[in-house]
C-alpha cells in the first residue's frame, strides 16, 4: 500500500512515457482508497503533454470500465485547459455510470467552477457509495460556511437520499450567493505539526504548533492536561482538557470562545456539519453549535483511550482492554475487535478507506472493519497518536 502510493507520486514527478496508460490500467485493482487517490492525483499531472491531451487519456474515455473512464475525465478536467474542460463537460452529460459521473462532476465543480451542474451532482448522492458522498459533502460544507442545512447521520442509501434532499433545498435557497471561489480557499496540508504537552504531575500543560523547520509558530499555555486538539479554520483550536473535564474552542491567544463539560475527554473532532464529537474515558458524546448534546453513549468501564466518529455516521473507540468497539448512530454497540495490548494514552484514526489506524503497546497497527483482522504497520512503543 504505502510503497505503491510512493511509486504513484514518483511517477507524477518524473512523468515518463506510458505513465497514464500504466496507471489507468492498474487503477481498478487499487483496493485502498488512499492508493486510488494517489493514482488519480498523478493522472492529473500527466493528463496533458505539450498542451495536448495524452492519447491514453482520450482512449480511456471509451473504456468499458467506468473507473477508468471517470478517472481519465477527472484528470483531464484538473490538468487541462479551458477547451479540454469544455469537452469533458460534454462527456459528463453523456456518462451513464453514477460513480464515474459524480467523480467527473466534482472535478468540474472544483476545478472548472461549473456551478450549474452542482445540483446534478447532489442528486447522485443516493446512487454512489459513502466515500463518494463524503467528497460531495466536503465541497458543500465548504460552500455553506456557518449556515449548512441539518443533515441526518448514517451512510445507508436512505440516509444519503435524505442528505441529498436537504442539500438540494439549501442550494435552491442560496444559489444566487454561492461562490465556488471559496473552494480554492480550503486549507491544504501545510506541513505544520501540533504537539500536546502534559505535565507529569497531572496539572498544567500546553499546545505548540511547529513548522517544517522545527521552529515554534504559536503556543497556548496554562491548559489542564491537554489530551487532544484540532486546529480549525479562522485561527481557532478545539482542545480536550482531560483533567478539567472540559472541551474548549479557543483563539490563538488562548481565549475561550466555546466550551462543554465532558468527563475526562481524550479525543475531540469537529464534524463537517459543525457539530463536535468527544470521546471521554466513560463514553462518547456529540454536541451541536448551541452546545446541546445530540448523541450519548455511556460506558461505565472507564477504559476508553481514544475514539472518532466515522464517515457513515457510526462511532469507534479503543479501550485499555485491547478492543476497538463499534457503535451505531443509535448508540448501540455492534462489534468489538480484539487488537492486543494498548497503553493508557493511545490513539486511533479512521482512514479514508474505512480502516482504523491505531497505537498499541509496542506497535502501530491497522484494523480492517470488514474482515475484523488487524496487522502491524510499524514497530513503535507506547505511541499516543497516529496519522495516515
Amino acid at each position: 500500500g504505502a510503497l505503491a502510493q510512493a511509486a504513484a507520486r514518483q511517477l507524477g514527478r518524473l512523468k515518463p512515457e506510458g505513465t497514464a496508460e500504466t496507471l489507468l490500467g492498474f487503477l481498478p485493482f487499487a483496493e485502498e482508497e488512499v492508493l486510488g487517490e494517489a493514482i488519480r492525483a498523478t493522472l492529473s499531472q500527466v493528463a496533458m503533454r505539450g498542451g495536448t491531451a495524452d492519447p491514453a487519456m482520450m482512449k480511456a474515455l471509451q473504456d468499458n470500465n467506468p473507473t477508468r473512464r471517470g478517472a481519465a475525465a477527472e484528470a483531464l478536467v484538473r490538468g487541462g485547459d479551458k477547451g479540454v474542460r469544455s469537452r469533458m463537460l460534454t462527456y459528463y452529460h453523456r456518462e451513464a455510470d453514477p460513480e464515474a459521473k459524480i467523480v467527473v462532476g466534482l472535478s468540474l465543480v472544483e476545478a472548472a467552477k461549473e456551478k450549474a451542474i452542482l445540483p446534478e451532482v447532489i442528486k447522485l448522492m443516493p446512487e454512489v457509495p459513502t466515500n463518494r458522498t463524503y467528497r460531495v459533502e466536503e465541497i458543500l460544507y465548504a460552500l455553506a460556511g456557518d449556515a449548512p442545512p441539518q443533515i441526518p447521520g448514517g451512510g445507508d442509501a436512505a440516509s444519503r437520499k435524505k442528505a441529498s434532499e436537504a442539500w438540494l433545498t439549501w442550494y435552491s435557497k442560496n444559489e444566487a450567493k454561492i461562490d465556488l471561489a471559496k473552494l480554492d480557499e480550503r486549507e491544504k496540508l501545510l506541513g505544520f505539526t501540533l504537539v500536546m504537552e502534559m505535565d507529569v504531575r497531572g496539572v498544567g500543560g500546553r499546545i505548540i504548533e511547529v513548522g517544517p523547520d522545527g521552529k515554534e509558530r504559536w503556543k497556548i499555555p496554562n491548559l489542564q492536561f491537554p489530551s487532544d486538539a484540532q486546529v480549525l479554520p479562522g485561527n481557532r483550536v478545539l482542545i480536550a482538557e482531560h483533567n478539567s473535564n472540559q472541551v474548549t474552542e479557543r483563539d490563538m491567544t488562548g481565549k475561550v470562545l466555546w466550551t462543554v463539560q465532558v468527563n475526562q475527554p481524550v479525543n475531540v473532532q469537529r464534524l463537517p456539519g459543525g457539530n463536535t464529537f468527544v470521546a471521554g474515558r466513560m463514553g462518547l458524546a456529540e454536541f451541536d453549535r448551541e452546545q446541546k448534546q445530540v448523541f450519548t453513549f455511556v460506558r461505565n468501564e472507564f477504559d476508553i483511550v481514544s475514539g472518532q466518529k466515522m464517515r457513515n455516521g457510526e462511532y469507534v473507540f479503543l479501550t485499555t482492554r485491547g478492543q476497538i468497539v463499534r457503535v451505531d448512530k443509535e448508540g448501540k454497540q455492534t462489534n468489538a475487535y480484539n487488537v492486543g495490548r494498548v497503553p493508557y494514552w493511545a490513539g486511533l484514526e479512521v482512514m479514508a478507506n474505512g480502516k482504523i489506524l491505531f497505537t498499541q503497546a509496542t506497535a502501530i497497527s491497522e484494523l480492517d472493519l470488514t474482515t475484523g483482522k488487524w496487522e502491524k504497520v510499524a514497530d513503535y512503543p507506547n505511541g499516543t497518536s497516529c496519522q495516515k
